[in-house]
């Protein structure tokens, strides 16, 4: 089942890129896997639109990750990768592309703290380069994410748009890391 999965990710992440901020800056240890899904809303000059995200993310080892991401209800599609590093401890870096009704180029800084024994908050600088008309999207991503036990988490997401090609978003979901 785990090489099952393990192909799936790297299937989904072949198609292209990711750019969503639903992790903190850990990385995972070479071999690891988490599996998440995120249902969520973004909110653009006065509408709203509903997505289902799977992500998923893979430990390559030299403190380093790949994560995908795919939305495959969507009729514009949206579909993504990147690759994260460790700058420090709590920090992280990521970049990578993404297909959201249009091509971007994705680069993030996370810090992530505990906040208690099981629960961590992240935030950081989430931006997006839009390849077709050269505009910059920036974030300030906050999210929260809940240890259940047993590999378990739920992730809280939110992200407040700094320029005007940004928009804002929310989501909540599941993740389950395979060790």
């Amino acid at each position: 089942m785990k090489k099952i999965i393990i192909a799936l990710t790297f299937m989904m992440g072949s198609m292209v890129s990711f750019g969503q901020i639903f992790d903190s800056s850990d990385i995972l240890k070479k071999g690891e896997l988490v599996v998440a899904f995120e249902p969520g809303f973004f909110i653009f000059d006065g509408s709203d639109d509903f997505r289902t995200f799977f992500h998923g993310e893979y430990g390559l080892g030299k403190k380093m990750d790949l994560g995908v991401s795919i939305d495959p209800l969507s009729r514009d599609g949206y579909y993504g990768a990147d690759i994260e590093l460790w700058l420090a401890e709590k920090f992280s870096i990521s970049a990578g592309a993404h297909h959201f009704s249009k091509m971007a180029l994705d680069a993030a800084v996370k810090y992530s703290t505990p906040i208690r024994s099981n629960i961590k908050f992240t935030s950081g600088l989430d931006s997006d380069y839009m390849v077709n008309n050269s505009k910059l999207a920036l974030w300030l991503p906050a999210g929260v994410d809940v240890e259940i036990g047993n590999g378990l988490s739920v992730l809280v997401e939110a992200k407040v748009e700094i320029t005007d090609e940004a928009y804002n978003y929310f989501g909540i979901g599941v993740a389950y890391k395979i060790k």
